[in-house]
């Protein structure tokens, strides 16, 4: 999992995203850019399409992105910003 802080905006309560969790969900780079930061914190309020759902019997936050905002979708693919350098990949017959 990953520890996300909530700060006060006005009478809500949202969760600070920083630029590298943002940068792990893969959105296209004009959306990315479009994104500004608030303090420490990713500001979304100029996407409101992006939902952010707290589910608190389970302590997970849902995270709702259009998926014409994706760079790529696919099942087996992650981004880049993902990968670990240096770590193998898996080669069958070797």
């Amino acid at each position: 999992g990953q520890k996300i802080d909530w700060k006060k905006n006005g009478d809500q309560t949202i969760p600070c995203i920083n630029d590298l969790l943002v940068d792990k969900f893969g959105l296209k780079p004009e959306v990315r850019q479009s994104l500004p930061r608030l303090n420490q914190c990713v500001d979304f309020s100029s996407r409101p399409e992006i939902l952010f759902i707290f589910d608190q019997a389970s302590q997970q936050l849902n995270i709702t992105i259009p998926q014409a905002w994706l760079a790529w979708h696919s099942d087996n693919w992650t981004p880049p910003s993902t990968w670990k350098e240096g770590v193998a990949g898996d080669r069958d017959g070797v």
